[in-house]
């Protein structure tokens, strides 16, 4: 089962499931036969499936609405760093994390473009210094520093 499908399912099941899904897959936005036990026993839904990859550094989240990232000061210790992106926005979006501490410096990482909401996770590893952050659809409005120690 998807990430999506997954979140639709929790959702499901707090605003009442058996309608919820029925008028999803009506509206052709998956088969959700496979989940219809977990609709009907919450304890089926696995919680593993929910949940960021764990990074060395606990990992971050930057999340993008009104066309603004949440957080544009970010800090992380030096290794492998998680970022969990959260695109709330109804359109696309992206994270992209430059090798440098200004916009047009080489990309190291970056999640696919996608129209939200969506979530992914990025996971890179960095050593001490400056990175900056954008979103390859809105450079000029979405942006920010990555402090790593």
């Amino acid at each position: 089962m998807t990430l999506t499908k997954m979140i639709i399912l929790v959702a499901a099941i707090g605003i009442g499931a058996t309608s919820y899904l029925s008028v999803l897959a009506e509206a052709g936005l998956g088969d959700f036969s496979g989940s219809s036990n977990a609709a009907e026993n919450p304890a089926a839904v696995p919680t593993e499936a929910t949940a960021p990859a764990p990074s060395t550094n606990g990992g971050l989240t930057i999340a993008a609405k009104d066309t603004k990232f949440d957080e544009t000061k970010l800090s992380a210790p030096a290794g492998e760093v998680a970022i969990t992106f959260d695109n709330k926005d109804a359109q696309p979006h992206n994270l992209d994390i430059l090798n440098g501490d200004r916009a047009g410096a080489d990309s190291l990482a970056k999640t696919k473009i996608e129209m939200g909401p969506a979530t992914s996770t990025l996971s890179v590893q960095l050593k001490p210094g400056k990175y900056y952050y954008q979103c390859d659809v809105h450079p000029d409005q979405m942006h920010g520093i990555l402090t790593v120690t």
